[in-house]
């Protein structure tokens, strides 16, 4: 990652832009986890990128690595998205402990009971298939998931490209 910090830091807009080139994807799928809106996703990667690259004098890479603090910019960008949209709400029926007929509010962002349910029962599926995996296979999938590459992956763990590649193929087949 050191490359990469070096990299940054100084730079001119046409090498950033070689930065983004190898970075945005894992970004956006960052931000797209949190909302669910692929081109909100796409917007908001472009704009964490674009707040970075205006932001690198600020950069202090005693405090945090460069991967963090992008990251860091791209959450921010996800908070703000949230707390700008337009807030609309659900309605819900249903009968309280005397048999009276309650209304419930949800806010559109907010999940229904049902969405709930839905979402734990999916951890909890997600949590079993992991714990049967040995802790290499479990940190090289939870590395994907965050954004890291395959050769992010391999360089992070000392090994070879090909057996990162190999693993996490397995690993998918074996509990896919």
């Amino acid at each position: 990652m050191t490359t990469t910090i070096e990299k940054v830091s100084g730079v001119s807009i046409y090498e950033y832009n070689d930065f983004y080139k190898k970075n945005k994807r894992a970004v956006y799928q960052f931000i797209y986890m949190r909302c669910n809106d692929k081109l909100a996703a796409e917007e908001l990667a472009n704009d964490a990128f674009i707040k970075a690259y205006k932001a690198l004098s600020t950069f202090d890479g005693n405090k945090a690595s460069f991967r963090t603090w992008i990251y860091n910019i791209a959450l921010n960008a996800t908070t703000d998205y949230w707390r700008k949209k337009k807030i609309s709400t659900t309605s819900m029926y249903g009968n309280d402990d005397e048999g009276e007929v309650t209304v419930l509010e949800f806010k559109s962002y907010d999940d229904s009971p049902l969405d709930v349910m839905i979402n734990s029962e999916r951890h909890a599926q997600i949590n079993s298939a992991m714990s049967k995996l040995d802790p290499i296979q479990a940190d090289m999938l939870n590395k994907l998931v965050d954004g890291y590459s395959y050769e992010e992956i391999a360089e992070e763990l000392s090994m070879n490209l090909g057996t990162v590649k190999a693993t996490i193929h397995r690993s998918r087949q074996l509990h896919g």
